[in-house]
């Protein structure tokens, strides 16, 4: 995050490594997921969006045998904007309904952001990732507000 909101992406994804070569070492798979969706977030916010699905597919293949929902509906979450971006709507699509039934299931507020993008609303990101993408064109301005709805650009 704060690699990110200083303008250093490289420094981030090196971090991010660290952090999943440690969480491999010690076998913490739900660490290795939450790393994971996250690097996967620093890539959609790089515009890396193959590699942001590859990473996010990593994710959900960890967390779906140890049944962590949250890193589940990240990783939907995440597959889903990089398909969106990539214009493969179809996948986009199944894998927002995943992740919007999970974050639900969970009572996550992240599912009003999912569900937001559907009807065409943008949500203010809330993931660390999405905010410090959106610090870095504020002028290093923290947003941390609750989801607001605003019109699409």
């Amino acid at each position: 995050d704060v690699c990110l909101r200083q303008g250093s992406p490289h420094d981030a994804t090196s971090h991010l490594q660290e952090a999943l070569a440690l969480f491999r070492k010690i076998g913490d798979r739900s660490g290795e997921a939450d790393v994971l969706n996250s690097l996967g977030e620093v890539l959609i916010a790089n515009g890396q969006f193959d590699d942001a699905r590859t990473s996010h597919a990593a994710a959900l293949d960890l967390a779906n045998p140890i049944g962590d929902k949250y890193e589940q509906a990240r990783a939907h979450n995440g597959l889903h904007h990089a398909y969106h971006a990539s214009g493969k709507r179809d996948q986009a699509r199944w894998h927002r309904q995943q992740a919007l039934r999970l974050f639900r299931e969970l009572g996550c507020p992240e599912a009003d952001e999912v569900r937001a993008h559907r009807t065409g609303l943008r949500p203010t990101p809330t993931s660390q990732a999405a905010v410090a993408a959106q610090d870095r064109t504020r002028g290093d301005q923290p947003v941390r507000s609750q989801p607001s709805m605003q019109e699409p650009d």
